[in-house]
């Protein structure tokens, strides 16, 4: 009688636990690795150029907690949203611009240099996720990934955990469970969100303007003189090849979409580039007769739009080129934008350091603005 006792407690322990590890929420579980189990990366500190593994956690990879422990359970799981969540932390193109502010499931997460804050479309349920702030946002399921001057972060959105991924690494692009990014003096890498598998595919000095597929290729610029130009490499690190030589030393920026590369040659005009054959031909072409120039810094492609300046020493001018009829229109000072999100164009405006976000819609009307 008594075993039949204590195998019916036991067995209400086990639904018991069964019930609180499901929870009344509906998300699900997800196993992941302890920091103690994976290997943690930094800077090695005998060479300047080299980034390696290294056995031990360092000191930057510490756990921060704020107090929202409910969201744990245990150090092998970690909550997984099962609501709209992204597979793609960001587009290349808002990264490259800044990458200030992200959009996931009706919230969007901005810097406004007083830390990383999330708010709805009309600025409503707006609260800070956490105190500090960081540039090539990502937000993908319960996490969000961005950089500092403290390297490259990790934090879950409700600003419950904070913690340090690498010393360092740039544009950041989270894609199907990889960050993708560069080190200006080591190359192009990617490691899993989790932080296991870190890999260098491409070595070499800067490897700018990161454009990462949503199939198997990334588009970078290289910028070592071995020759100059854009390529793209397979994220496994193989069949990295030259697809356009340039003979300036720089490219500003370029812009991926459906299979083609944009980028401007100032005293040229904008350039398609498809990416398969390499072809190349001219979106637009500048005035030689009126020593017409293009601001690289100005270019942006945002939804289906290209956005860009136009100036030839006595005027300067905006305009926009609709991709699907090649359309070009000309703009005022008001309709030049710096992110798209959620078919959003979103304007950063900087008032000595407090910074806002203007949302505009297609056409061109605010909807509302993130503080």
């Amino acid at each position: 009688m008594m075993k039949k006792r204590i195998a019916k407690i036991l067995m209400c322990f086990g639904i018991t636990v069964v019930l609180t590890a499901c929870g009344s929420n509906g998300v699900a579980l997800e196993k992941r690795g302890s920091l103690d189990d994976n290997n943690s990366f930094e800077k090695n500190s005998n060479s300047e150029n080299e980034i390696e593994f290294s056995e031990e956690n360092s000191d930057q990879q510490q756990e921060t907690s704020y107090g929202l422990e409910e969201d744990r359970l245990g150090d092998d799981y970690t909550l997984v949203n099962e609501k709209n969540s992204n597979t793609v932390g960001n587009s290349s193109m808002n990264i490259i611009n800044g990458g200030e502010i992200a959009y996931q499931d009706g919230w969007y997460y901005y810097n406004n240099g007083k830390g990383i804050y999330k708010a709805r479309e009309d600025g409503s349920e707006r609260e800070q996720v956490i105190g500090e702030t960081g540039d090539s946002l990502n937000v993908v399921g319960d996490w969000m990934y961005y950089r500092n001057n403290d390297g490259i972060r990790k934090a879950k959105i409700d600003g419950s955990v904070v913690w340090s991924i690498n010393s360092e690494g740039y544009e950041l692009n989270v894609v199907d469970g990889w960050i993708y990014f560069y080190v200006v003096d080591s190359g192009l890498y990617k490691m899993k969100t989790d932080e296991t598998e870190k890999e260098l595919l491409v070595s070499g000095w800067a490897m700018p303007n990161i454009n990462v597929d949503d199939g198997e290729w990334i588009y970078y610029f290289y910028m070592n003189g071995n020759p100059n130009g854009i390529y793209k490499v397979k994220k496994d690190g193989t069949q990295n090849t030259l697809l356009y030589k340039l003979e300036q030393f720089e490219l500003k920026k370029m812009a991926l979409k459906e299979g083609k590369l944009y980028f401007v040659k100032p005293y040229k005009g904008i350039l398609r580039l498809n990416c398969d054959n390499a072809q190349v031909d001219y979106i637009y072409a500048v005035n030689e007769e009126i020593y017409e120039y293009l601001d690289e810094e100005k270019f942006s492609l945002l939804g289906n739009d290209i956005f860009f300046d136009s100036d030839n020493g006595s005027r300067n001018e905006k305009y926009k080129i609709n991709l699907t009829d090649e359309t070009k229109t000309k703009l005022n000072s008001d309709q030049i934008y710096d992110y798209f999100l959620n078919d959003t164009y979103i304007k950063r405006v900087d008032n000595n350091g407090n910074v806002k976000f203007e949302l505009y819609n297609t056409d061109g009307a605010e909807i509302g603005m993130l503080e």
